[in-house]
């Protein structure tokens, strides 16, 4: 693996949200800048059709972000293709989703406590759902203590800040097309015996667009994620 010359890369999947990925954008640099860090932002574009293209197109001059267009393929695949260009780039990789229901302003907090620990993994308070996202988000918790005997609180968390070297080590046994790599990143921190430290963050309801997954889809890809999980589980044994 190249050498990371970054203190932290970004990793932000990107699905017809036209709406809010300018803002987010803007927030996270400013972030990232606030903080003094040396940072490089990758924007996984997972086959948008609306004007998603043209609203990251003006981000192109900007040598801190690096837009990475792919055909569509599905959250988790995007993810990963994120993970594995930023493990070259940073010593620390943070993922992160552009629908902003987690303020960048939680992120200080969690780069603070990175010291002396492999990975914090934030867990979301005051999340509403429907009773079958719930059910769903409950089951995704309950594959990773069943099949990785993992306690974190919110394993599928799109707002995780992980060491590179530590991160690559576990994607590396990951196939690229797993629908909830962040389920078994989770469980493999816990398998291999890594320093993980638990953050709460505060969410909130999206304003504008929608999310890409109805309730219907949320229980077949939560059963597909479950099956996933525990087959994938054995690669950490």
């Amino acid at each position: 693996m190249t050498r990371p010359s970054k203190d932290i890369a970004l990793v932000l999947p990107v699905f017809n949200e036209e709406l809010l990925i300018d803002s987010c954008l803007q927030k996270w640099i400013n972030t990232f800048t606030d903080l003094g860090l040396d940072f490089e932002i990758l924007v996984v574009d997972d086959g948008s059709w609306d004007k998603t293209p043209v609203v990251l197109s003006s981000y192109i001059p900007d040598s801190r972000i690096q837009i990475i267009t792919k055909h569509n393929e599905g959250h988790g695949p995007t993810i990963l293709r994120g993970y594995r260009d930023a493990v070259e780039v940073a010593t620390w990789v943070f993922q992160a989703d552009s629908d902003s229901e987690i303020s960048p302003d939680e992120f200080s907090a969690l780069w603070d406590l990175r010291l002396n620990n492999d990975a914090v993994i934030g867990w979301r308070v005051k999340r509403e759902q429907s009773f079958i996202r719930k059910a769903v988000s409950r089951v995704a918790a309950l594959s990773t203590r069943l099949f990785f005997s993992s306690t974190l609180k919110d394993p599928n968390i799109p707002f995780r800040l992980i060491r590179s070297d530590t991160l690559e080590r576990i994607i590396s046994r990951i196939p690229r097309n797993t629908f909830a790599p962040n389920l078994i990143i989770s469980g493999a921190l816990k398998r291999l015996k890594l320093s993980v430290v638990q953050y709460p963050v505060q969410y909130h309801e999206r304003t504008v667009g929608e999310t890409s997954l109805s309730n219907l889809k949320a229980v077949k890809k939560g059963s597909q994620a479950f099956v996933q999980t525990a087959k994938l589980s054995r690669m950490f044994s």
